[in-house]
């Protein structure tokens, strides 16, 4: 799959059913991969100490509250230079408030920021040591969206070697980190593409 990539940089319309669409996803791949640099941070203290965060986290309602507001502007569209981070373009105060006092009151920080550890650990186990072996059923439909706010997306032909019964990929139009939250309508439309496109095979 990494050589695929490679080769499709160089030669976009040998490796890619629709080349102009993929190349551009490719570039923007890189593009943010480059400045991960800058937005790394979270994930590298979330998959190596997790208790560490956890405890910081569910000692300051406050300090919690920071830390929620800086993930959801930057998972959402990477807005640094606004006062306001353009964190409520997309959502309201209650929105928000509501997200960060359900870890709040249930204190379920520590337990969620732990995902990332139990899952780095699975992906670096000698019995997972690449993407391709993760255990997806191989019989099981499955569909894959990519919103232009995230950080990767994948050219279908690269997608279709990892998943036998790959039957939708959609590259959707707006939407980052959060769509349930930010584009609710596009997410539950999509959802309903990928339903009967699975029923059907």
């Amino acid at each position: 799959n990494v050589l695929k990539l490679v080769i499709g940089i160089y030669f976009p319309n040998v490796m890619f059913e629709n080349p102009s669409r993929d190349e551009n996803y490719l570039s923007k791949f890189y593009e943010r991969y480059y400045g991960l640099k800058n937005e790394a941070g979270y994930f590298y203290i979330q998959a190596t100490k997790p208790d560490t965060i956890g405890s910081v986290l569910s000692d300051s309602p406050a300090g919690f509250a920071g830390y929620m507001f800086e993930k959801f502007s930057t998972c959402k569209n990477r807005y640094t230079t606004k006062s306001d981070a353009g964190l409520f373009e997309k959502f309201t105060i209650d929105e928000f408030l509501t997200n960060v006092m359900i870890y709040w009151v249930t204190n379920s920080i520590t337990s969620s920021v732990r995902y990332f550890k139990e899952n780095v650990a699975i992906l670096f186990n000698s019995e997972y040591n690449d993407f391709n072996n993760f255990n997806v059923p191989k019989q099981v439909p499955v569909g894959l969206s990519f919103f232009t706010e995230e950080i990767y997306s994948a050219p279908t032909s690269i997608l279709s070697d990892q998943y036998d019964k790959l039957v939708h990929v959609e590259h959707l139009p707006r939407g980052g980190q959060f769509p349930a939250l930010e584009e609710p309508q596009i997410l539950s439309d999509d959802l309903k593409r990928f339903v009967q496109k699975a029923v059907i095979n």
